[in-house]
């Protein structure tokens, strides 16, 4: 293919995504007028609004110090790492700080995240592909974070 031709189908191709788009929006525009009719008070829902964008961030600058221990475990065992931070405005709860840290070795695969400097989830992929949840600590039943880096198994 030409490039006037590439150029074609990359238009022709965000048309057909922006029309899907819009009849989606329509139709559920619609769902939502037709309960809000439903209803004697229209409930409002409540959708948190991004003030900034997952943005990679510098183990320096994190303020969880769960972050940057589980990043520099991770980076001293080999995985390759990338720490983000977003920023979010929750309706009735406040500003929501999130810290998310992703990391692969090989066929391996985990991410961690923080919310306002509290673990909020962990999972880890492993050779097998099946995702195994992980805690902030080891217990009779989920290994930690740590555990999982260091490539520690919990026997059972």
């Amino acid at each position: 293919m030409r490039a006037e031709q590439w150029l074609a189908e990359i238009a022709r191709r965000g048309d057909e995504f922006r029309a899907a788009r819009d009849e989606f929006q329509r139709a559920v525009g619609e769902q939502l007028a037709i309960e809000d009719s439903l209803t004697s008070t229209a409930a409002i829902p409540v959708v948190p609004v991004v003030l900034e964008p997952a943005t990679e961030v510098a183990v320096e600058s994190c303020p969880v110090a769960a972050a940057r221990r589980a990043l520099n475990v991770a980076l001293s065992t080999g995985w390759a790492v990338r720490l983000t931070r977003a920023l979010a405005a929750v309706p009735r709860t406040g500003l929501l700080t999130t810290y998310a840290l992703r990391a692969r070795r090989h066929d391996e695969r985990l991410w961690v995240s923080w919310w306002n400097g509290s673990f909020n989830a962990a999972q880890y992929i492993g050779p097998g592909g099946g995702i195994e949840s992980l805690g902030f600590r080891t217990t009779k039943v989920r290994r930690s974070v740590v555990d999982a880096l260091n490539g520690i198994r919990l026997t059972g």
